[in-house]
């Protein structure tokens, strides 16, 4: 039961993450930190990589889905960036 809402916290804050960085990205206040992410918007646009990234990243996920703690992790982690994009926002 807590691997599920875990797991729905992980698509919910993917769904954050990517609104706050195309919206950062668009916007010009800012740019990807990630270099290999960097790399891939450039090679085929933002809004495809990010589907592409945060489609694999969910789906990778999934298979974690036995280990809760893995889940917690990434949870605080995705909304630490939310948290931080958002500041970039203001």
């Amino acid at each position: 039961m807590i691997n599920g809402i875990l797991f729905a916290l992980f698509v919910f804050l993917q769904c954050g993450d990517f609104f706050t960085t195309y919206t950062i990205i668009k916007s010009g206040k800012g740019h990807e930190a990630n270099p290999v992410l960097a790399w891939v918007f450039g090679k085929i646009g933002y809004v495809q990589g990010l589907c592409i990234i945060k489609a694999l990243a969910i789906a990778i996920v999934f298979f974690l889905m036995s280990y809760w703690y893995a889940l917690a992790a990434l949870d605080i982690l995705y909304a630490w960036v939310i948290y931080n994009n958002y500041k970039v926002l203001k």
